[in-house]
């Protein structure tokens, strides 16, 4: 392609040594493998369509200073290139992005953990509330369907089908974004498992042009269940706590997280604008439309269908401590276990015994009726209640 001929001269790349291989897993804009003589570079080619957008620019502005503050803060990220002082680069009306190549491996077992404390790291830069005004969500489906009738009837009866659940989601959406608070701080925006590289059992954070001030809460719990397996319909409790633990406190209830989360409500309209050709800009991408739409319309039917057991499942697990007794010392724990073997096999040369997990009422009732009064155990009432409400993990006591 003539574009990559271009850009090596432009940018002083060196001379392309192997034609630019296409790399697919991203759904908006192209990303190419281009070796040089210079070196491997990828190359990001940003969608003309959304190029198009009146906010666009700013966007992206936005999202190159954030992801300098990002590297300030010593974030593992594979940030754009600059040339002339720029990152974004533009050769005959086709913006583009420049980044070193990395060569990614396998996630490693406790990705969960390692991620749910990237995110923490990246959330606790920088915070502040503003006043919040939610932007509704008033996406006419009934009049896509009427299009799609003629525009693309591949999709019309999966739409069709599940009707009352888009409007229903939007609705209870609508209610749950009202009741957010006005705090923000950086988030990535789509910080599912595709756009993290490892390296080493090390995360790279990509695709940073999705950077912006956001609700850090609401972006924490999708990408718990991003990383928990939601991506393929098949959510792992287990790594679901050991994300949230990883984390740490959350300031919102989980219900109103729950229906907060319909984001996928918005990819699957630009979708359906891409399958009818609204916003598209050839066949390749309408078609990338129609198979999102397929798929996205598959994991909103099983957020529906979870609903009450996630529910219940982050209820009974949530601000809760198991009392663990060791040779040497007692603790108290906020990390989810499946069962007791799991606590055994982590403090396995000093393990005695432990009780299951308790809130933090249930734990000074217990030690109230074990010791007589709270402050006669190994803890003292006042150091029981702060562990709660603190990010914390543990509290030891050597008593």
């Amino acid at each position: 392609m003539k574009i990559f001929k271009d850009i090596t001269r432009q940018l002083n790349l060196g001379d392309i040594t192997k034609p630019a291989e296409r790399i697919y897993g991203g759904f908006q804009h192209k990303m190419y493998k281009l070796q040089t003589s210079s070196g491997t570079y990828a190359v990001k080619l940003l969608n003309p369509e959304i190029m198009k957008r009146s906010d666009a620019f700013e966007n992206y502005a936005t999202a190159e200073k954030l992801e300098k503050k990002l590297q300030d803060n010593n974030i593992p990220i594979v940030p754009a290139l600059e040339f002339g002082g720029k990152k974004m680069q533009c050769i005959n009306n086709q913006y583009f992005y420049v980044f070193n190549w990395v060569d990614s491996t396998k996630a490693p077992p406790d990705c969960c953990e390692i991620i749910g404390k990237l995110l923490a790291q990246i959330h606790n830069i920088e915070q502040f509330h503003d006043d919040y005004q939610p932007e509704e969500l008033s996406i006419d489906w009934d009049n896509y369907i009427e299009l799609s009738k003629s525009l693309c009837p591949e999709v019309t009866a999966l739409l069709q089908e599940n009707r009352y659940i888009l409007y229903n989601s939007q609705i209870n959406g609508n209610k749950a974004r009202k009741k957010l608070s006005g705090l923000n701080a950086i988030c990535h925006g789509d910080m599912d498992t595709k756009n993290v590289l490892w390296v080493d059992n090390k995360p790279l954070i990509i695709d940073l042009e999705c950077l912006e001030y956001n609700n850090p809460n609401s972006e924490m719990f999708n990408c718990a269940l991003c990383w928990s397996g939601y991506e393929d319909c098949d959510l792992d409790y287990n790594k679901l706590r050991a994300f949230l633990n990883a984390y740490g406190k959350v300031n919102s209830d989980w219900d109103t997280l729950f229906h907060n989360n319909f984001g996928r409500l918005e990819w699957l309209e630009y979708n359906i604008k891409r399958a009818l050709m609204i916003e598209c800009s050839d066949k390749e991408e309408q078609q990338l439309g129609v198979q999102e739409i397929h798929e996205t319309m598959e994991h909103v039917v099983y957020y529906d269908k979870i609903k009450y057991e996630l529910l219940e499942e982050l209820s009974s697990t949530s601000n809760k401590a198991s009392y663990i007794i060791l040779e040497d010392m007692v603790l108290l724990s906020k990390k989810y276990y499946l069962e007791w073997r799991e606590i055994q096999d982590e403090y396995y040369e000093t393990y005695k015994a432990n009780l299951p997990a308790m809130t933090c009422d249930e734990l000074l009732e217990y030690f109230r009726l074990d010791y007589g009064s709270v402050d006669e155990s190994p803890f003292l009432r006042e150091e029981i209640i702060n562990f709660f409400n603190s990010d914390k993990l543990i509290l030891y006591s050597s008593k």
